[in-house]
């Protein structure tokens, strides 16, 4: 049994480093790459490019402010 503080505190640091690595060491090697599992590609997807602030800034101008009501649904 550990009394130690120091000593417990190293037990647990070595055991966590390690976990995963002896785990790993468990796993069967795969040469199988993602591309193997997808079959049937979406036909429907869809790809978003990636905005800027400026865009943003240009859809938020755009708005028409007088067609906007208050929180009292006043214009």
């Amino acid at each position: 049994m550990l009394t130690d503080q120091k000593l417990v505190a190293n037990k647990f640091n070595n055991y966590f480093v390690n976990v995963a690595d002896k785990l790993a060491k468990d796993i069967p090697k795969n040469n199988s790459k993602f591309q193997d599992y997808l079959k049937n590609p979406n036909e429907h997807s869809i790809f978003l490019n990636e905005t800027t602030e400026y865009e943003i800034e240009g859809i938020v101008k755009a708005f028409r402010i007088n067609k906007s009501s208050d929180i009292w649904n006043l214009n």
